[in-house]
Protein backbone atom coordinates (compact mmCIF):
# COMPACT_ATOMS: atom_id res chain seq x y z
CA UNK A 1 0.00 0.00 0.00
CA UNK A 2 1.40 3.64 -0.96
CA UNK A 3 1.15 6.33 1.66
CA UNK A 4 -1.31 8.10 -0.81
CA UNK A 5 -3.53 5.03 -0.39
CA UNK A 6 -3.69 4.88 3.73
CA UNK A 7 -7.31 5.03 4.09
CA UNK A 8 -8.80 8.41 6.35
CA UNK A 9 -10.05 6.69 9.70
CA UNK A 10 -9.96 8.81 12.64
CA UNK A 11 -12.89 9.26 15.06
CA UNK A 12 -11.62 10.54 18.05
CA UNK A 13 -15.45 10.02 19.58
CA UNK A 14 -15.32 6.70 19.13
CA UNK A 15 -13.59 3.99 20.95
CA UNK A 16 -10.85 1.95 19.62
CA UNK A 17 -12.87 -0.83 18.92
CA UNK A 18 -15.41 1.26 16.87
CA UNK A 19 -11.95 2.76 15.28
CA UNK A 20 -10.67 -0.85 14.23
CA UNK A 21 -14.14 -1.69 12.94
CA UNK A 22 -14.51 0.87 10.60
CA UNK A 23 -10.77 0.62 9.53
CA UNK A 24 -11.38 -3.21 8.95
CA UNK A 25 -14.13 -2.31 6.73
CA UNK A 26 -12.44 0.23 4.56
CA UNK A 27 -9.12 -2.18 4.17
CA UNK A 28 -11.21 -5.06 3.31
CA UNK A 29 -12.23 -3.41 -0.49
CA UNK A 30 -8.59 -2.14 -0.75
CA UNK A 31 -6.92 -6.06 -0.19
CA UNK A 32 -9.93 -7.33 -1.91
CA UNK A 33 -8.98 -5.32 -4.75
CA UNK A 34 -5.59 -6.20 -4.48
CA UNK A 35 -6.03 -9.75 -4.05
CA UNK A 36 -7.80 -10.13 -7.49
CA UNK A 37 -4.95 -8.27 -8.97
CA UNK A 38 -2.57 -10.49 -7.54
CA UNK A 39 -0.55 -13.34 -9.20
CA UNK A 40 -1.39 -15.30 -6.04
CA UNK A 41 -5.05 -15.10 -7.64
CA UNK A 42 -4.35 -16.56 -11.24
CA UNK A 43 -2.58 -19.77 -8.93
CA UNK A 44 -5.56 -20.15 -7.16
CA UNK A 45 -7.80 -19.98 -10.22
CA UNK A 46 -5.85 -22.65 -11.74
CA UNK A 47 -5.70 -25.01 -8.65
CA UNK A 48 -9.09 -24.72 -8.32
CA UNK A 49 -9.60 -26.00 -12.37
CA UNK A 50 -7.57 -29.18 -11.13
CA UNK A 51 -10.86 -30.80 -9.51
CA UNK A 52 -13.04 -30.27 -12.36
CA UNK A 53 -10.47 -32.89 -14.60
CA UNK A 54 -12.19 -36.00 -13.85
CA UNK A 55 -15.38 -34.50 -14.04
CA UNK A 56 -15.21 -33.92 -17.26
CA UNK A 57 -13.43 -37.31 -18.16
CA UNK A 58 -16.77 -38.77 -16.48
CA UNK A 59 -18.87 -36.26 -18.63
CA UNK A 60 -16.75 -37.70 -22.37
CA UNK A 61 -17.17 -41.39 -21.04
CA UNK A 62 -21.12 -41.31 -20.24
CA UNK A 63 -21.79 -39.28 -23.46
CA UNK A 64 -19.14 -41.66 -26.03
CA UNK A 65 -20.42 -45.13 -24.20
CA UNK A 66 -23.82 -44.02 -22.89
CA UNK A 67 -24.66 -47.76 -21.38
CA UNK A 68 -21.62 -48.57 -19.41
CA UNK A 69 -22.09 -44.60 -18.27
CA UNK A 70 -21.49 -46.45 -14.19
CA UNK A 71 -21.81 -42.70 -12.82
CA UNK A 72 -25.29 -41.89 -14.23
CA UNK A 73 -26.54 -43.98 -11.15
CA UNK A 74 -23.78 -42.82 -8.54
CA UNK A 75 -23.02 -39.21 -9.72
CA UNK A 76 -24.09 -37.94 -5.88
CA UNK A 77 -21.74 -40.23 -4.45
CA UNK A 78 -19.14 -39.29 -6.75
CA UNK A 79 -19.64 -35.57 -5.96
CA UNK A 80 -19.54 -36.22 -2.32
CA UNK A 81 -15.87 -38.02 -2.56
CA UNK A 82 -14.86 -34.80 -4.78
CA UNK A 83 -15.94 -32.28 -2.34
CA UNK A 84 -14.91 -34.16 0.79
CA UNK A 85 -11.70 -35.42 -0.69
CA UNK A 86 -10.66 -33.53 -4.05
CA UNK A 87 -11.58 -30.02 -2.29
CA UNK A 88 -12.17 -30.38 1.36
CA UNK A 89 -8.84 -32.58 2.17
CA UNK A 90 -6.35 -31.46 -0.51
CA UNK A 91 -7.85 -27.94 -2.78
CA UNK A 92 -8.77 -25.93 0.51
CA UNK A 93 -5.46 -26.95 2.48
CA UNK A 94 -3.06 -25.84 -0.43
CA UNK A 95 -4.88 -23.26 -1.25
CA UNK A 96 -4.89 -21.60 2.60
CA UNK A 97 -1.10 -22.78 2.82
CA UNK A 98 0.48 -21.12 -0.07
CA UNK A 99 -1.84 -17.81 0.08
CA UNK A 100 -3.00 -17.17 3.33
CA UNK A 101 0.91 -18.04 4.53
CA UNK A 102 2.12 -14.84 3.73
CA UNK A 103 -0.66 -12.66 4.03
CA UNK A 104 0.56 -10.80 6.49
CA UNK A 105 4.15 -11.63 6.73
CA UNK A 106 4.97 -10.25 3.04
CA UNK A 107 3.80 -6.70 3.97
CA UNK A 108 6.00 -6.95 6.50
CA UNK A 109 9.19 -8.24 4.30
CA UNK A 110 7.82 -5.91 1.35
CA UNK A 111 7.90 -2.55 3.21
CA UNK A 112 4.14 -1.89 2.52
CA UNK A 113 2.95 -1.97 6.27
CA UNK A 114 5.68 0.77 7.20
CA UNK A 115 3.07 3.05 5.30
CA UNK A 116 0.07 1.49 6.29
CA UNK A 117 1.21 1.63 10.50
CA UNK A 118 1.72 5.07 10.36
CA UNK A 119 -1.22 5.57 8.37
CA UNK A 120 -4.32 6.29 11.01
CA UNK A 121 -5.20 3.46 11.17
CA UNK A 122 -5.34 0.75 14.61
CA UNK A 123 -2.87 -1.86 13.57
CA UNK A 124 -5.34 -4.46 14.83
CA UNK A 125 -7.50 -3.72 11.99
CA UNK A 126 -5.07 -5.36 9.25
CA UNK A 127 -5.74 -9.54 10.03
CA UNK A 128 -9.61 -9.21 10.18
CA UNK A 129 -9.25 -7.05 6.79
CA UNK A 130 -6.91 -9.21 4.98
CA UNK A 131 -8.37 -12.33 6.51
CA UNK A 132 -11.80 -11.41 5.15
CA UNK A 133 -10.31 -10.49 1.87
CA UNK A 134 -8.90 -13.57 1.59
CA UNK A 135 -11.83 -15.28 3.06
CA UNK A 136 -14.39 -13.78 0.64
CA UNK A 137 -12.12 -14.07 -2.84
CA UNK A 138 -11.60 -18.02 -1.78
CA UNK A 139 -14.47 -18.93 -0.66
CA UNK A 140 -16.20 -17.33 -4.21
CA UNK A 141 -13.45 -19.10 -6.76
CA UNK A 142 -14.00 -22.55 -4.34
CA UNK A 143 -17.93 -22.08 -4.59
CA UNK A 144 -17.68 -21.46 -8.78
CA UNK A 145 -15.42 -24.54 -8.89
CA UNK A 146 -17.63 -26.43 -7.11
CA UNK A 147 -20.68 -25.53 -8.55
CA UNK A 148 -19.26 -26.31 -11.68
CA UNK A 149 -18.45 -29.84 -11.14
CA UNK A 150 -21.61 -30.32 -9.54
CA UNK A 151 -23.40 -28.76 -12.35
CA UNK A 152 -21.86 -31.17 -14.86
CA UNK A 153 -22.22 -34.41 -12.85
CA UNK A 154 -25.82 -33.60 -12.36
CA UNK A 155 -27.35 -31.95 -15.81
CA UNK A 156 -27.01 -34.59 -17.75
CA UNK A 157 -30.26 -36.73 -19.09
CA UNK A 158 -30.25 -39.61 -16.71
CA UNK A 159 -28.62 -37.28 -14.10
CA UNK A 160 -31.35 -37.13 -11.48
CA UNK A 161 -29.22 -34.88 -8.79
CA UNK A 162 -29.22 -31.33 -10.19
CA UNK A 163 -32.81 -30.15 -8.78
CA UNK A 164 -33.63 -32.66 -6.07
CA UNK A 165 -30.00 -32.54 -4.36
CA UNK A 166 -29.05 -29.02 -4.57
CA UNK A 167 -29.30 -28.14 -1.06
CA UNK A 168 -26.34 -30.88 -1.10
CA UNK A 169 -24.27 -28.04 -3.17
CA UNK A 170 -24.70 -25.17 -0.42
CA UNK A 171 -23.78 -27.32 2.67
CA UNK A 172 -20.19 -28.88 1.02
CA UNK A 173 -20.02 -25.39 -0.26
CA UNK A 174 -20.29 -23.78 3.31
CA UNK A 175 -18.06 -26.48 4.63
CA UNK A 176 -15.41 -25.67 2.23
CA UNK A 177 -15.57 -21.95 2.83
CA UNK A 178 -15.13 -22.65 6.62
CA UNK A 179 -12.19 -24.45 6.08
CA UNK A 180 -10.54 -22.41 4.05
CA UNK A 181 -11.21 -19.72 7.07
CA UNK A 182 -9.85 -21.73 9.62
CA UNK A 183 -6.88 -23.07 7.80
CA UNK A 184 -6.36 -19.80 6.68
CA UNK A 185 -6.40 -18.14 9.89
CA UNK A 186 -3.71 -20.40 11.40
CA UNK A 187 -1.64 -20.59 8.27
CA UNK A 188 -1.25 -16.92 8.41
CA UNK A 189 -0.63 -16.59 12.01
CA UNK A 190 2.34 -19.06 11.23
CA UNK A 191 3.73 -17.07 8.71
CA UNK A 192 4.13 -14.24 11.54
CA UNK A 193 5.86 -16.44 13.88
CA UNK A 194 8.15 -19.46 12.71
CA UNK A 195 10.54 -18.91 9.92
CA UNK A 196 9.55 -21.24 6.67
CA UNK A 197 6.39 -21.07 7.51
CA UNK A 198 5.45 -23.50 4.38
CA UNK A 199 7.17 -26.32 5.36
CA UNK A 200 5.84 -26.06 9.17
CA UNK A 201 2.22 -25.54 7.50
CA UNK A 202 2.91 -28.73 5.00
CA UNK A 203 3.94 -30.72 8.40
CA UNK A 204 0.72 -29.88 9.97
CA UNK A 205 -1.58 -30.22 6.89
CA UNK A 206 -0.25 -33.75 5.62
CA UNK A 207 1.66 -34.93 8.48
CA UNK A 208 0.01 -33.83 11.86
CA UNK A 209 -3.45 -32.87 10.95
CA UNK A 210 -3.82 -36.49 9.36
CA UNK A 211 -1.36 -38.75 11.35
CA UNK A 212 -3.27 -37.70 14.40
CA UNK A 213 -6.31 -39.10 13.05
CA UNK A 214 -4.83 -42.80 13.24
CA UNK A 215 -3.15 -42.59 16.82
CA UNK A 216 -4.17 -44.32 20.09
CA UNK A 217 -5.71 -42.19 22.06
CA UNK A 218 -7.77 -38.65 21.97
CA UNK A 219 -5.15 -37.12 19.82
CA UNK A 220 -7.68 -36.62 17.04
CA UNK A 221 -9.39 -33.88 18.96
CA UNK A 222 -6.27 -31.28 18.54
CA UNK A 223 -6.63 -31.70 14.30
CA UNK A 224 -8.88 -29.40 12.16
CA UNK A 225 -9.87 -32.57 10.15
CA UNK A 226 -11.58 -33.97 12.69
CA UNK A 227 -13.89 -31.28 13.21
CA UNK A 228 -14.74 -31.14 9.07
CA UNK A 229 -14.66 -34.65 9.07
CA UNK A 230 -17.81 -34.58 11.40
CA UNK A 231 -19.69 -32.20 9.90
CA UNK A 232 -19.13 -33.53 6.35
CA UNK A 233 -22.12 -35.48 5.28
CA UNK A 234 -21.93 -38.76 4.07
CA UNK A 235 -17.91 -38.92 4.52
CA UNK A 236 -18.03 -43.00 5.01
CA UNK A 237 -19.40 -43.14 1.53
CA UNK A 238 -16.20 -43.87 0.13
CA UNK A 239 -14.40 -45.48 3.06
CA UNK A 240 -14.14 -48.97 0.09
CA UNK A 241 -12.31 -46.59 -2.05
CA UNK A 242 -9.84 -44.30 0.36
CA UNK A 243 -9.50 -46.91 3.48
CA UNK A 244 -6.03 -45.17 4.80
CA UNK A 245 -7.90 -42.01 4.51
CA UNK A 246 -10.74 -43.05 6.87
CA UNK A 247 -10.42 -43.58 10.59
CA UNK A 248 -13.57 -45.14 12.95
CA UNK A 249 -12.98 -42.43 15.12
CA UNK A 250 -16.22 -41.23 16.96
CA UNK A 251 -17.31 -38.28 15.42
CA UNK A 252 -18.16 -35.19 17.27
CA UNK A 253 -21.57 -32.85 17.91
CA UNK A 254 -22.16 -30.41 15.19
CA UNK A 255 -22.21 -27.76 17.70
CA UNK A 256 -19.16 -28.57 19.50
CA UNK A 257 -17.93 -28.86 15.82
CA UNK A 258 -18.54 -25.28 15.04
CA UNK A 259 -17.34 -23.89 18.58
CA UNK A 260 -14.60 -25.13 18.41
CA UNK A 261 -13.70 -24.03 14.62
CA UNK A 262 -14.90 -20.58 15.45
CA UNK A 263 -13.21 -20.44 18.45
CA UNK A 264 -9.97 -21.38 16.67
CA UNK A 265 -10.36 -18.60 13.88
CA UNK A 266 -10.78 -16.06 16.45
CA UNK A 267 -8.15 -16.68 18.77
CA UNK A 268 -5.50 -16.95 15.26
CA UNK A 269 -6.87 -13.36 14.50
CA UNK A 270 -6.11 -11.96 18.01
CA UNK A 271 -2.84 -13.65 18.22
CA UNK A 272 -2.04 -12.13 14.55
CA UNK A 273 -3.27 -8.95 15.83
CA UNK A 274 -1.36 -8.96 19.24
CA UNK A 275 1.70 -10.14 17.07
CA UNK A 276 1.41 -6.98 14.80
CA UNK A 277 0.92 -4.22 17.16
CA UNK A 278 4.26 -5.12 18.67
CA UNK A 279 6.14 -5.06 15.93
CA UNK A 280 8.20 -2.33 15.67
CA UNK A 281 8.47 -0.57 12.12
CA UNK A 282 10.85 1.75 11.10
CA UNK A 283 9.93 3.28 7.70
CA UNK A 284 13.71 3.78 5.85
CA UNK A 285 14.92 0.62 8.15
CA UNK A 286 14.49 -2.92 9.09
CA UNK A 287 11.84 -4.37 11.52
Amino acid sequence: MRIGDCPEVSCPEVSSLARTFSAARVLLGHYAGATVRSRRFLYMLFLLCVPLAPVVLVRIVSYLQPGAALWRTEALRFFDILASYGYLNFMVVLIALFWATPLYSEELSSGAARFLFLCPVPRAALPPAKFLAYSFVSSILAGVSLFAAYYLLGSGPAYPMWRENLPVFFIDWGLIALALAAYGAFFSLLGLLVKRPLLWGLLFAFIWDTGANVLPGSTHYLTLRHYFRSLFPNYYGSENMFPLLVTERPLSAHVTCYVVLAAFIVVSLLWAGRRLSRMDVVVGGEE
